[in-house]
């Protein structure tokens, strides 16, 4: 089967992650708007801000990434099978038709390994600091208010006041970036460990999303191919893929890349039958 246009697979990418992060933003909201609420509580009733809505916020972002994380994998490590499946002509495992002529693609005990060792890295690291500029935040708040002579309520009640708007804004752009990192990790590690597995020679292109919001050196980056076990140079910063959380956050909030792999057909397992 010929691999798909790289327009028409961007688009079914990005529309895959727009449905991804609508069924977390929501309650990344609230957890967030919860977590002011406290500090505003704390305010209120005592004077000082406690330690309490960063522990919720670490908490509270630890589980919800973590199911996140798992949710996302669901979605693109299982695309990930079925378009390396139909590189090399086979076909993913859960293919209901029993065809002996095929060749059948399973995940790599690799892969599984990988993934969760994202999960438990990167589910603490970012909620660690999404509770830490939850923080930031409402010491901000108080700077400004100790500057100005205002009381502890009149903070609390200021607090209160903003908190959905921050925690929309912020759901939306936390939503949106571990969506996405989530997403283009279990891809790249899916079809990496495939390569290995099956002993072909694959490539991977960067794949800007080109929405009118692009950075720059994403928009220059589009189109670089390096191989799959390499990294592309992007703004400065070598980046295994698209969202790699070991980029800055200059190249990796709310990017919207994506990637396109392409296997060098004279190595695929299967290119003398095709």
């Amino acid at each position: 089967m010929a691999n798909r246009t790289e327009q028409t697979e961007k688009r079914a990418k990005i529309r895959l992650l727009l449905g991804l992060e609508k069924k977390t933003q929501q309650e990344m909201r609230d957890a967030l708007e919860k977590a002011y609420n406290l500090s505003a509580d704390s305010l209120a009733d005592n004077g000082y801000l406690s330690d309490q809505a960063g522990y919720y916020a670490a908490l509270k972002f630890e589980s919800l990434l973590r199911r996140h994380y798992r949710r996302v994998e669901d979605v693109f490590a299982r695309r990930a099978l079925v378009v390396f499946a139909e590189m090399i002509g086979a076909r993913p495992a859960k293919k209901a038709a029993q065809r002996e002529d095929r060749v059948t693609v399973r995940p790599p005990a690799k892969y599984a390994n990988a993934f969760d060792e994202y999960v438990e890295r990167v589910a603490l690291t970012k909620a660690k600091m999404i509770a830490e500029t939850t923080l930031n935040d409402i010491r901000d708040i108080i700077r400004e208010g100790q500057q100005e002579g205002v009381g502890y309520a009149e903070m609390a009640r200021d607090i209160r006041e903003i908190a959905p708007a921050i925690a929309s804004y912020r759901a939306a752009t936390i939503a949106i970036t571990e969506t996405h990192s989530a997403a283009m990790f279990a891809e790249n590690t899916m079809t990496s460990a495939l390569s290995e597995e099956y002993n072909v020679r694959t490539v991977k292109s960067w794949i800007s999303a080109e929405d009118g919001r692009t950075r720059l050196a994403h928009s220059v980056a589009n189109g670089q191919t390096v191989e799959m076990e390499d990294k592309y140079k992007v703004g400065g910063e070598m980046l295994e893929f698209p969202g790699d959380p070991r980029g800055s956050a200059a190249n990796t909030v709310r990017c919207r890349c994506v990637q396109r792999y392409k296997i060098i057909e004279d190595s695929s397992p299967l290119a003398t039958t095709r």
